[in-house]
């Protein structure tokens, strides 16, 4: 298997909305990436991922995500499926 684990976004940014939309997406890739190195690609963990992306991008429908956070979503979301589908 191949690894693509994602840096967590700064939160630091002295903007209090934009501080919880990547604090939000930075719950995904953390889930993300402790699916690969803790999971081991766990098909139902990788699930869980999805799950926690889809709705992660229904949050930032509402509250105004950059296209660039769905960009990292959507890239995770490819990611576990395309993972999930070689080991079927």
């Amino acid at each position: 298997m191949n690894f693509k684990l994602i840096e967590e976004l700064d939160t630091d940014t002295d903007i209090d909305w934009w501080n919880s939309n990547r604090e939000r997406v930075n719950l995904v890739i953390r889930s993300f990436n402790d699916w690969q190195t803790t999971h081991r690609f766990d098909d139902w963990e990788g699930k869980v991922v999805i799950a926690k992306a889809e709705a992660c991008e229904r949050y930032g429908e509402r509250y105004d995500f950059s296209s660039w956070q769905f960009e990292i979503l959507d890239d995770i979301k490819e990611f576990v499926r395309s993972s999930i589908a070689d080991s079927e």
